[in-house]
C-alpha cells in the first residue's frame, strides 16, 4: 500500500516543468531521506562499544524540494487515477498488462489495453507492511534486534502485551 521517496521526489521535481499525472494508490508524504548509524559506523574497535550494541539511530538528512521549493506533501500525493497494483498474475516490468502501466496507457491513448485473464489459481498472501511516515506506529523496533538484548527484548515483551 502506497509508495515514497523516490516517486514522490520524481512527481514533485517534474510538477514545475510538466503537467504530471499519477496512477496507482495514494503516497505516504515522505519528503526526507535518512541513513542508518550504528555503533560499528563509529567506532573502530567493538571494544569500544561492546556495553552498548545492537542499536541503530536513523537521522533525516536531507529534505527535498522542487526548483520552486515546493516540499509540503506530508499527506502524500492523491493519484489523477486510482489503480490498486496487483501482484498476482505477475507480468514484467513494463508489460502493458501490469495494472498501472495499462491505466497509463489508457489515459495517454483512449485506448483499453486488452489484457487476458489467466485461469492460474494462485495462493492466498498476507502483505508485510514496512511502515513508515504517518503510517508509521512501529517504527521504533526498525533498526533493533531484540533477539540478542535482554533488556530490550522485555520491553518488547511487555510492549506486546
Amino acid at each position: 500500500d502506497g509508495t515514497a521517496s523516490a516517486s514522490e521526489l520524481t512527481i514533485t521535481g517534474l510538477d514545475p516543468y510538466m503537467e504530471v499525472v499519477t496512477v496507482g494508490k495514494p503516497t505516504y508524504g515522505k519528503y526526507t531521506a535518512s541513513i542508518t548509524l550504528k555503533p560499528e559506523d563509529m567506532y573502530e574497535s567493538p571494544d569500544t562499544y561492546k556495553d552498548f550494541k545492537n542499536w541503530g539511530i536513523q537521522p533525516i538528512v536531507i529534505q527535498f524540494a522542487n526548483s520552486l521549493g515546493v516540499t509540503d506533501f506530508k499527506e502524500g500525493f492523491i493519484p489523477d487515477i486510482d489503480v490498486a497494483d496487483k501482484l498476482l498474475p505477475a507480468v514484467a516490468l513494463g508489460d502493458p498488462r501490469e495494472p498501472l502501466l495499462a491505466q497509463a496507457l489508457e489515459h495517454m491513448t483512449g485506448v483499453p489495453v486488452q489484457t487476458t485473464k489467466s485461469a492460474i489459481a494462485y495462493p492466498e498472501f498476507k502483505v508485510i507492511h514496512r511502515g513508515f511516515s504517518k503510517y508509521d506506529h512501529n517504527k521504533r523496533n526498525m533498526s533493533i534486534d531484540f533477539g540478542h538484548d535482554e533488556l530490550l527484548k522485555s520491553i518488547k515483551e511487555s510492549r506486546d502485551k
